[in-house]
């Protein structure tokens, strides 16, 4: 398992998104909103497009939000729905 910040400075982990993509089975990505289509995209170049994926947003809060999918579809159902920071993605079997 490897957890990285979806934001991040140059030389940050998140830089070495394939990488951990590639050695770890589950990834979790905290913060990945903003990056999300680019994120998921570099991870489904490494895993596939139908990796299973969950989207939780506003984790522990009155609306707390988890979208069920597949790393292919992420970004466009999480845009779809509106989904909004504070988030974490999981990919991977859990």
């Amino acid at each position: 398992m490897a957890i990285v910040a979806g934001q991040g400075q140059a030389g940050s982990p998140s830089d070495r998104l394939e990488q951990l993509a590639e050695v770890a089975d589950t990834l979790v990505v905290l913060m990945p909103v903003a990056r999300l289509e680019d994120m998921a995209a570099r991870v489904a170049a490494v895993r596939g497009g139908d990796c299973p994926a969950i989207l939780v947003a506003s984790a522990t809060r009155p609306g707390q939000r988890v979208l069920h999918t597949q790393l292919g579809e992420v970004a466009a159902q999480a845009r779809q729905t509106g989904v909004q920071a504070p988030a974490t993605l999981i990919l991977g079997e859990v």
